[in-house]
């Protein structure tokens, strides 16, 4: 996420996930997850920040 290029220079990523398993109605095993995320990057050298979001939908079934 951080492009740190300076020597001695630290990167710090944090990043928070949250995701819920919920059946789909009808189908045996079949579940849908959606899941979101942000993820902080700080630059220690360039003082710079990013954030990043994110949304994701899982599919899930059991065979």
């Amino acid at each position: 996420m951080a492009n740190n290029d300076q020597v001695g220079g630290d990167t710090l990523i944090q990043t928070v996930h949250a995701s819920y398993y919920v059946p789909i109605p009808g189908i045996k095993g079949g579940s849908i997850a959606p899941a979101v995320s942000h993820s902080t990057a700080r630059d220690s050298v360039l003082g710079q920040t990013l954030d990043v979001n994110s949304i994701r939908i899982r599919l899930h079934f059991d065979f």
